[in-house]
């Protein structure tokens, strides 16, 4: 076998070994492979753009180019973040359905503790006048019982169902009014009464007094 020295004609590098070898390595012998491709092709760089390439063949297995992403990897990748995206979807929904759950019982606990109360208030002012009626009271009795009756129908004008037409709650607002209406009537004739001793009476029909009587239940 004949052995000579000569250079490489891809890197300069002397060869040594065999006359019949024109490249010094293996990566050489690749890179001259490669060129002869290129330069055996002819591109027009304006169209390269809207060139397919085709892959190269001859090429060593670990040069040959990666061959382009197909759509299924792309619609794999794209399934988890869908799941994700409906599963924090319908957890925001059970969330957002529980809180308006809770915030509904609450606001009932709040209105039911409310009307307990102000009903309380109005029985507070409602069975003292049930109680003295027919009784001579004194113009100053007469004004602890008004002042009673006024208070309790501020506080009851913060009962929840006022804005229902037919609730009881407007009636027993109403039934205040009258009651405090009675009171300072009663008041006026006590203060023109001096033989009396500034005192006067009050008396309830029948039907009033039935009326607020019932109401007095809750």
């Amino acid at each position: 076998m004949n052995f000579s020295e000569k250079e490489c004609s891809v890197c300069g590098e002397p060869i040594s070994g065999r006359t019949d070898k024109t490249f010094c390595s293996v990566a050489c012998r690749v890179r001259a492979h490669r060129q002869r491709q290129v330069e055996s092709i002819d591109v027009d760089f304006e169209d390269v753009s809207s060139t397919k390439l085709t892959p190269v063949t001859g090429l060593l297995p670990w040069h040959e180019p990666a061959p382009p992403a197909s759509t299924p990897l792309s619609v794999v990748s794209f399934q988890p973040v869908s799941s994700a995206s409906h599963a924090v979807g319908d957890y925001m929904t059970r969330y957002r359905a529980e809180q308006a759950a809770q915030e509904a019982e609450q606001k009932r606990r709040h209105e039911e503790a409310l009307c307990r109360e102000v009903h309380e208030h109005y029985v507070q002012a409602i069975e003292p006048f049930l109680e003295y009626e027919g009784q001579r009271l004194h113009m100053k009795q007469l004004q602890q019982l008004l002042d009673v009756v006024v208070d309790a129908r501020e506080d009851y004008k913060q009962h929840p169902h006022l804005a229902q037409p037919e609730s009881v709650a407007r009636q027993r607002l109403n039934d205040l009014w009258d009651v405090a209406q009675e009171l300072r009537e009663t008041q006026q004739e006590a203060q023109s009464s001096f033989f009396t001793g500034q005192k006067a009476r009050y008396d309830l029909t029948k039907k009033w007094r039935k009326q607020l009587r019932e109401r007095l239940l809750e």
